[in-house]
């Protein structure tokens, strides 16, 4: 089944974004835009905080049962130019989907630099063991390491879609000026 996506706007809520994406009316409206909001949110689930609507950013869009799509998701076609429609798509929510990875982990170092540098939490490391200070010390030497490579992987990795994004829109374009690959 063709993946079916939509690019974020400005919708800034689960719910206004379930209403831009399915066709939300009748009298069970209520259940039909829970069903939505979490179908929407385990496709994405960088959309369970504010940070994850930005404007532009591809959202993977699920079918459910009993609603219907807007105009404002696409689909792929079976064509050629459907497959690299499919693939960019498929592309496109992969890199939203990794960026959502490397920032989540980004703040779970943030939280544990914090502790680190938290100086209740110094004291009693170093009251319950004298040599944790060295300890503390490689832990926040690693944390700093592995934000680095992280930063270094990120960049090449975003640089690696926007390279096969360049060349499935070449492919497009030989497709359409003489119809074959």
């Amino acid at each position: 089944m063709p993946m079916q996506v939509a690019i974020l706007g400005h919708e800034s809520t689960l719910a206004a974004l379930a209403h831009q994406l399915y066709r939300i009316e009748g009298s069970d409206s209520a259940d039909l835009e829970r069903r939505a909001e979490a179908a929407l949110l385990a496709a994405n689930p960088r959309l369970a905080k504010a940070e994850g609507f930005t404007v532009g950013t591809p959202v993977v869009v699920p079918a459910v049962s009993g609603l219907v799509l807007t105009d404002k998701v696409k689909s792929a076609g079976i064509d050629e130019q459907g497959l690299t429609n499919e693939t960019a798509m498929r592309l496109q929510a992969l890199s939203s989907g990794i960026d959502d990875s490397f920032r989540q982990a980004a703040e779970v170092r943030q939280e544990a630099m914090a502790h680190l540098n938290d100086s209740k939490f110094v004291a009693s490391a170093k009251e319950a063991l004298p040599e944790s200070t060295k300890l503390l010390d490689a832990a926040r030497d690693r944390l700093m390491q592995e934000g680095k490579e992280a930063e270094t992987t990120s960049k090449n990795f975003q640089g690696a879609v926007s390279t096969a994004l360049e060349r499935l829109q070449f492919l497009e374009e030989l497709l359409r000026s003489d119809g074959q690959v």
